[in-house]
């Protein structure tokens, strides 16, 4: 698994022992989107495995590498020695081996809207914390995921005290709840409907093609117009074909369905909001679109539910001097 600073001096090699972030960047610093960027192209091309490999350099150079991934791990609140772990329990030594690495996703993909005491903007009684807030993550499409260490941890510890004194004072002063018993028994016909099927499809289906049409790297760390709408057909797919067939056989795989479910709609307000995006920015990256274009798109992307469909629109960011 890559872990930012794998990259860095150049440890990172394609099959052909070519140093990856030297062929793609030679003169800028590693990223996470320009590392997975160029472990793709090479992998894309039929130059992989992808290695890491610090084998045979000078010894100043394996602790800056090695030592680095440490301090990282360290700052996003992960007290592990991935290489004594590796050694240990694996038998694999960075520092004399080639290894081969893949590229794993690190970062947030927070998307609720909230004022000053994390309330949403947009739906009463909800309030969100840490890297479900979209202010939290809005610099993660302007600058690649992890360049801040231990952000979202502070930012999580921050946002849950602010959230749990505005719900103290928000309950104190609301009337006593009405229910409405139409819509509750609306809700548990829905929430039980699995279970009453007599056979059907597992939830782990749905779940395993959810991931095969949003965990490829075509799909997800490099992109384009006609791989995205592959994608969204096979969420749809998802959706129409297998979500309505799938049977719960207990509470576990009843709510191993409902989480199916949320996937797949967080799946296609991904994959839909890429489409619409025309641009590269970030860890946005477009093969269509291979340049930032702040004149079009210097905007947050707004996905709203009409009806039964998802209607999406840009707002702009607000520009402001210091």
């Amino acid at each position: 698994m890559w872990s930012r600073g794998a990259g860095q001096q150049d440890a990172l090699v394609n099959a052909l022992g070519e140093r990856l972030l030297s062929k793609y960047f030679p003169n800028i610093s590693e990223s996470f989107s320009r590392t997975g960027y160029a472990m793709y192209k090479e992998v894309d091309a039929g130059r992989g495995p992808i290695y890491f490999d610090v084998s045979g350099r000078p010894e100043q150079y394996e602790e800056k590498v090695i030592d680095n991934i440490h301090r990282w791990t360290r700052s996003q609140g992960a007290f592990l020695n991935t290489e004594r772990i590796l050694r240990e329990k694996a038998g694999i030594n960075l520092r004399t081996q080639k290894v081969e690495w893949v590229p794993g996703f690190n970062g947030s993909l927070g998307n609720i809207k909230v004022d000053l005491e994390c309330k949403s903007t947009d739906l009463e009684g909800l309030w969100a914390a840490g890297d479900s807030i979209k202010t939290g993550v809005d610099m993660e499409g302007a600058v690649p995921p992890g360049d801040y260490g231990a952000w979202p941890l502070s930012f999580a510890l921050t946002t849950g005290l602010i959230v749990a004194k505005s719900i103290v004072k928000f309950v104190s002063e609301i009337p006593e709840a009405k229910v409405r018993r139409e819509e509750q028994k609306e809700l548990k016909e829905r929430t039980y409907a699995p279970m009453r099927l007599k056979s059907g499809l597992k939830p782990y289906d749905a779940v395993f093609r959810i991931q095969q049409g949003i965990i490829p790297a075509k799909y997800s760390i490099v992109r384009d117009g006609k791989r995205l709408r592959e994608s969204i057909g096979i969420i749809e797919e998802v959706q129409k074909e297998i979500l309505p067939k799938v049977k719960a056989s207990d509470p576990h795989e009843l709510l191993k369905y409902h989480e199916a479910t949320g996937m797949a709609m967080c799946a296609e307000m991904t994959q839909r909001a890429g489409l619409y995006r025309t641009e590269t920015r970030g860890s946005h990256v477009r093969e269509d679109y291979p340049e930032r274009d702040d004149k079009n798109w210097l905007a947050w992307t707004v996905v709203k539910k009409e009806g039964e469909k998802m209607v999406l629109s840009k707002l702009p960011v607000p520009k402001s001097k210091l």
